[in-house]
């Protein structure tokens, strides 16, 4: 749907994300926001680490233009780029060293 009005855009977003889900004649409706082309292919960066994310159940989130907020121990990280995101994924997913080697 296309906004006359910023405000108006706003505030139909804004009431979507409390709705949290949306439905029409039995049909989820997702509202995004129009981004351009060169925004979204900056965003597609992060697809790899979000699959993982979801794999992991970690919650994140894209910011506008192109960061990546991970919301992982009740701790809130945003990234930059792809690669730091990656990075953290990894070390997430590897098992703690043992410090009891005295």
């Amino acid at each position: 749907m296309k906004f006359l009005n910023y405000r108006d855009r706003e505030a139909a977003m804004t009431a979507a994300r409390r709705m949290k889900e949306i439905f029409y004649k039995d049909h989820r409706l997702s509202l995004f926001p129009d981004l351009s082309p060169e925004t979204r292919r900056q965003q597609q960066r992060f697809d790899g680490v979000k699959a993982k994310l979801r794999a992991l159940n970690i919650r994140y989130g894209m910011l506008y233009p192109a960061q990546l907020m991970i919301t992982h121990n009740e701790r809130r990280i945003i990234f930059k780029s792809d690669e730091e995101a990656e990075d953290y994924v990894k070390k997430m997913r590897q098992p703690a060293a043992d410090d009891d080697g005295d």
